[in-house]
């Protein structure tokens, strides 16, 4: 999801708690917008392809106790990021994620939104996690229409390519 997209939901539902909801559950009540990071990725395939997008990655830190007073307002949330728009210029065109670790656990893992789902006094943001990619053998697979997973000959960069 676009950042553009996420802060329109946040301004249609600023009444409503904002929960985000993991695949072990909701986030405990409480948790805490941490940080907002404006990330530029420039990045170089095995296959030796250049690429270039912008992210906005929202840390999540969860109170250890699960029995929180509240969730955080759709509208707290519009603020802290219109405030840190103010102050580090965020890309409306930039895909949102979210960093999160869960009490279980071992380490913080990303996450892409889903969907947004309005119920009764909740503004829902259904998540899922990231995955790893083999870019390259994606665009091998495209071009030729095949649909094996090997990676085996997508990394050779073409004549005007680098490889990483």
């Amino acid at each position: 999801m676009q950042l553009a997209q996420l802060l329109s939901q946040l301004t249609q539902h600023a009444a409503l708690d904002l929960v985000f909801e993991f695949d072990h559950g909701p986030i405990h009540k409480d948790y805490h917008l941490t940080e907002v990071l404006r990330v530029q990725v420039d990045a170089i395939d095995c296959g030796g392809t250049v690429d270039r997008w912008s992210e906005t990655v929202l840390q999540l830190l969860e109170p250890q106790a699960e029995n929180g007073m509240r969730y955080m307002a759709a509208g707290k949330a519009l603020a802290i990021l219109t405030g840190s728009h103010e102050q580090i210029e965020l890309d409306a065109a930039s895909e949102v994620l979210l960093e999160y670790k869960y009490s279980a656990a071992s380490a913080a893992q990303r996450f892409h939104i889903d969907t947004l789902q309005v119920t009764p006094g909740q503004l829902r943001v259904k998540v899922r996690g990231t995955a790893t990619q083999c870019k390259a053998a994606e665009r091998s697979q495209s071009k030729r229409g095949a649909s094996t997973s090997s990676t085996s000959n997508c990394c050779t960069p073409s004549a005007n390519e680098t490889p990483a």
